[in-house]
């Protein structure tokens, strides 16, 4: 089943991540979106992230745009423009338990419980850790809270999943895979069936024949693609 793509717009770090991967039976490629053209299912503006957007006027074209947030950090033009083109308004008081993301993950949970998810997230990472660790822990209870399979990939470099997915990346590339339910890994050089025991098993795994393939037999996969550690390394020459 062709999964349901959505982009979302988060208020930490901006980057972009180039990527290709097949998941749910069909490939994604993400190149520079200042360059090509995005066509998804639905925008999600989650409060202040929506400067990211409209700073890097993105060519996402968009069948639904929703925007969610208490406007505690939305700039007064950013909100102006998002007015104009969020198809729905979800405003929340700054007096809450929930950070605006859960709130937005909530939506998507009522909305789309057992239908297969894509969700493609800018400034989900950096600046606040505390932030960046919320992020991914609302993430992880979603995947884990609903019946349908969901790939959630966070730029720059970060994926959560519940299912199977093909990494096409470059050989000897690093990557790190947290799980603490059996899955299966081909095409790096650890591969085979694993019960990753403890976190630090997961660590320093490499690509030795694209796609690297990571399959969960059950729960949640967390996957760190490490594109230029062996350039970060070359000083460090101690590996775990």
């Amino acid at each position: 089943m062709r999964p349901f793509h959505i982009c979302i717009f988060l208020n930490g770090c901006f980057e972009e991540w180039n990527f290709s991967l097949s998941v749910f039976d069909k490939e994604f490629t993400h190149c520079n979106l200042n360059q090509d053209e995005k066509r998804i299912d639905l925008l999600i503006f989650v409060d202040g992230g929506t400067k990211y957007f409209f700073k890097n006027e993105k060519k996402i074209h968009s069948v639904k745009t929703l925007w969610v947030g208490d406007e505690d950090s939305l700039e007064t033009d950013c909100k102006n423009k998002v007015q104009n083109i969020a198809h729905e308004w979800v405003k929340l008081s700054p007096n809450k338990d929930f950070s605006d993301f859960a709130k937005a993950l909530d939506v998507l949970k009522e909305r789309f419980f057992d239908q297969n998810l894509f969700l493609e997230i800018y400034g989900g990472l950096g600046y606040r850790r505390s932030h960046e660790m919320a992020n991914i822990q609302e993430v992880k209870q979603f995947i884990e809270t609903r019946p349908g399979k969901t790939l959630c990939l966070f730029h720059k470099g970060l994926m959560i999943t519940n299912t199977k997915i093909e990494y096409h990346g470059k050989e000897r590339e690093h990557l790190t895979i947290f799980a603490q339910k059996p899955l299966q890994i081909t095409g790096c050089l650890y591969s085979g069936f694993f019960t990753l025991e403890r976190p630090s098993h997961g660590l320093s795994n490499k690509i030795s024949s694209s796609p690297a393939i990571i399959n969960p037999e059950e729960g949640v996969v967390t996957i760190y693609i490490e594109e230029n550690l062996n350039e970060l390394m070359k000083d460090k020459p101690y590996e775990q």
